[in-house]
């Protein structure tokens, strides 16, 4: 005899890869537009790829790549993507275009930026405008992160929230 599967377990499988598939679509848009503008032979910039894990509210995963010139204290803009789930039919993805600055002397970098943020729950599709707020520490390849995520929500119907996490990423 076959086992089936609950019906929104399948849901919720599906919902995560289109929900995945459009987040990697969005990051790799935005971030060919950043190298066409940044990206020159003599531009001496860096690439920094990281991911990881996010704990919060909503938990999930997270990666972001870093754009500098080269130097651990060198300013940066960085495309941050996160993707949150919780098994019983939600799904979360956010992106944000992140400014980051170093704190001289010290392992803190802060960051802060405009995104977009996008849910699908029980069958309804909200979105709305995102940002993020927050800094992380370097230590060797690992970032700490914390963030506050301030939302406001405009499909379905309009409302704010707050969000926030902490993580931990791998630099590659």
């Amino acid at each position: 005899m076959r086992t089936r599967l609950p019906k929104i377990a399948i849901l919720s499988a599906r919902r995560i890869r289109l929900v995945f598939l459009a987040s990697l679509f969005g990051l790799a848009s935005v971030s060919s537009a950043q190298d066409a503008v940044t990206d020159t032979p003599a531009s001496g910039t860096v690439r920094i790829f990281s991911a990881g894990f996010l704990a919060g509210p909503t938990s999930g995963l997270g990666f972001k790549m870093l754009i500098q010139e080269p130097g651990l204290d060198a300013p940066g803009r960085s495309v941050d993507l996160s993707l949150s789930f919780n098994g019983q039919g939600f799904v979360q993805t956010g992106i944000h275009s992140l400014q980051e600055r170093a704190l001289p002397d010290t392992p803190l970098r802060l960051v802060i930026g405009p995104g977009m943020i996008a849910e699908l729950d029980d069958g309804s599709v909200d979105w709305g405008l995102s940002a993020t707020v927050g800094g992380y520490f370097l230590r060797g390849p690992y970032e700490v992160l914390f963030q506050l995520m301030p939302r406001f929500m405009i499909v379905p119907e309009r409302s704010g929230t707050f969000g926030a996490a902490v993580g931990l990423r791998y630099r590659f």
